[in-house]
């Protein structure tokens, strides 16, 4: 709009004055009439396009260039950088750039922003020591530069201690321009040193931890069986650890009745918290009922007494689990091809089972006839297993029991997303084939590529550096 108005108001105004101007002229032929008319346009439109318009627009594009090349310039300069970076313009002899670090361990050299032109440079100060002959042989020169040079020592006003900075200069001739970037050599030093010594603290934590959860485990171990009495391997249990002592137990226990028959407990516990408290909070209610049905006690009164124990204890923690056996057929006969599985559930309803004909994956939906206390943890309060008594199931023979603990569905992926429930009884039914022992390998591996977001064909080695926040815990039972 600007380059129109100039333009239609410059021909208006000289058109005007020619046509008043040959109005006191002789009669000329047309021809020639013409050619003056438009010789007169042009040499007086030409000032005013000239001043008015060519000449703003050429000094806005200078001015645009001169700021895109500003722009390209401080784009390399950090501004939150820890030491300072000073740019001096040599044929000015001025700092026309410095970033606040440079101001505010050198107040003396200018303020931030740099202001009207920058600030005269000072090259007696201990930052710029030995720089000045240099940057008159670079201006000599006339070539980019870019060279480390020998380290400023800057003693502290009224101390005794100094700094030692490192500079780094670099020299561009086209805007004549010396840049100077430094780095505080006795800061990291210090940074050096007590990062040296956050490591070995941090090592030192990290084999406390190591030891710690080494006993936990080894506790868990020494009190529960990986194998069900029989020997055979229809069964496979386990509890792969977090980063952190975990509170998670699973394995068999053996009870002996009062006829001398023994039964076979299959425990899957899962303690509140994490570390050694956990883990002997999961010692005492293990051992307890150990030593209870090792004389014979059954194992709905040992539960009982162990969540008395618990409770006593102050702690504040509960345990959540389920304890079951498949029962034998001379105990409660069951149709051909099925058998009777007795449980008592502690608030845990993390069991399935896969149907041998389809492979489905359903859920144990007990049906109780007790109280809600009768499925509270244990250690929660006193009374809290006074109604306690086993449920019942009949499951066909050759379903897979699958029990496990939230370790495993609760386990999230970096966008924030749980493993689930459904994924792991999808990946259950698809591993059905395999026996308890592969089937637990494939589900912990999933489980652990879907934390760490690895693909399925991921080596051993890298997921063992998966962190998982809580134990994955799983017992797989073949019911022959």
């Amino acid at each position: 709009m600007y380059f129109l108005a100039v333009l239609s108001t410059s021909i208006f105004i000289t058109e005007a004055v020619v046509m008043v101007l040959l109005s006191f002229a002789p009669q000329l032929p047309t021809a020639i009439e013409t050619a003056l008319d438009s010789t007169m346009l042009v040499f007086f439109v030409s000032p005013a396009l000239y001043f008015f318009v060519f000449r703003p627009l050429a000094k806005a594009l200078r001015d645009s260039e001169e700021m895109a090349e500003k722009v390209v310039r401080l784009s390399y300069l950090p501004e939150d950088a820890p030491d300072p970076i000073i740019e001096i313009h040599l044929k000015s002899q001025k700092i026309i750039y410095c970033n606040k670090s440079t101001v505010e361990q050198f107040p003396e050299l200018g303020e931030y922003p740099v202001t009207n032109g920058g600030y005269a440079v000072d090259w007696n100060h201990q930052l710029f020591s030995g720089l000045r002959p240099m940057s008159e042989e670079f201006m000599l020169d006339g070539e980019a530069k870019a060279l480390d040079v020998m380290e400023a020592v800057v003693s502290e006003d009224g101390a005794e201690t100094y700094k030692v900075y490192d500079r780094k200069l670099r020299y561009i001739p086209q805007q004549n321009i010396l840049r100077i970037y430094t780095v505080d050599i006795s800061r990291q030093e210090k940074l050096a040193k007590a990062t040296q010594n956050l490591l070995i603290e941090v090592k030192q934590i990290k084999n406390e931890l190591e030891s710690e959860h080494q006993e936990a485990e080894e506790v868990g171990k020494s009190l529960l069986r990986s194998q069900p009495l029989d020997g055979n391997r229809t069964a496979s249990v386990g509890t792969e650890p977090c980063s952190k002592a975990g509170g998670d137990r699973a394995g068999f226990m053996t009870r002996t009745s009062p006829g001398g028959r023994e039964e076979d407990w299959l425990v899957v516990f899962d303690a509140s918290g994490h570390g050694k408290g956990a883990a002997k909070f999961q010692e005492v209610a293990i051992g307890g009922l150990l030593t209870l049905i090792g004389i014979g006690t059954s194992m709905a009164e040992s539960l009982k007494t162990v969540n008395q124990t618990l409770e006593k204890l102050g702690t504040g923690r509960f345990l959540v689990g389920s304890v079951f056996r498949l029962m034998r057929h001379d105990e409660k006969p069951a149709d051909l091809g099925f058998r009777w599985v007795e449980e008592f559930n502690m608030a845990q309803h993390c069991i399935f089972a896969l149907d041998p004909d389809g492979g489905e994956a359903k859920d144990w939906g007990w049906e109780r006839d007790e109280t809600s206390e009768a499925s509270l943890p244990l250690g929660l309060f006193d009374g809290g297993a006074a109604n306690l008594k086993p449920a019942y199931r009949k499951v066909k023979s050759g379903s897979r029991i699958i029990a496990f603990t939230d370790g495993i569905t609760e386990a999230v992926n970096p966008l924030g997303e749980p493993f689930g429930r459904e994924r792991l009884k999808d990946l259950s039914a698809q591993t059905s084939g395999l026996n308890p022992y592969q089937s637990h390998a494939e589900i912990v591996r999933a489980v652990k590529c879907w934390v760490g977001a690895l693909p399925e064909n991921t080596p051993d080695e890298e997921l063992g550096a998966v962190l998982m926040n809580d134990d994955i815990t799983i017992a797989i039972v073949d019911v022959v």
